[in-house]
């Protein structure tokens, strides 16, 4: 082989090289993104599992001033002991209504369970409490309103570091029409009615 068809060659045989090792790196990078995509974070915490007893309630206007609402919270983990460390509400009763003052209540978070063990037989991994309360001003318009409470914490071994969504909770509140109440001269005419028929009654057994 001439001297010039040798380097022509060589060089040919470094560009295929070139090419196949620059498609070999594109397809370890589609491989990575996909892994990424189909793996869970490993430092994510479990999520927790709510059951409301009633996330969804009706009441008149007027008629209650504190709706409670009591949940039933597992940790479905393991190996991981879940501490509760905070909240945060959103949706139509965020904080509060400015004319009314209704508004959720998260005050409740002082006396929840501060942490799930896991779930191993024995350990408590699971309770029923008041998550979260609703406070109702009478004058609030009839309507649904809604939101969503969230619980957040983590396996941070009660440093109160963790805020990670553990458990998304939905629910309602819907306000009807204010209970209508007998006016004072509707019971003034029921009690003359009542007492006519009395009369009567007395008049024809004699």
């Amino acid at each position: 082989m001439r001297p010039g068809n040798f380097l022509i060659f060589c060089s040919a045989m470094e560009n295929k090289r070139e090419e196949v090792m620059h498609g070999n790196r594109i397809w370890m990078v589609i491989l990575a993104i996909a892994l990424l995509a189909i793996v869970p974070p490993l430092a994510s915490a479990d999520a927790l599992d709510v059951v409301m007893d009633n996330p969804n309630v009706t009441v008149a206007q007027g008629a209650v001033t504190q709706i409670q609402f009591f949940g039933t919270v597992t940790n479905p983990s393991l190996t991981d002991t879940i501490y509760l460390n905070g909240d945060m509400i959103s949706g139509k009763l965020l904080p509060c209504f400015a004319t009314t003052g209704s508004c959720v209540d998260d005050s409740t978070i002082v006396l929840w369970p501060v942490f799930f063990q896991p779930s191993l037989p024995g350990m408590p991994t699971s309770a029923n409490f008041v998550i979260f309360n609703v406070n109702l001003f009478g004058d609030l318009a009839p309507g649904t309103y809604s939101g969503v409470f969230e619980i957040q914490g983590g396996p941070d071994g009660g440093a109160m570091t963790a805020y990670d969504p553990l458990a998304d909770i939905n629910f309602s509140v819907t306000v009807t029409g204010p209970v209508p109440t007998p006016e004072p001269p509707s019971l003034f005419l029921l009690a003359v009615g009542l007492l006519g028929l009395a009369t009567l009654k007395r008049i024809l057994a004699n």
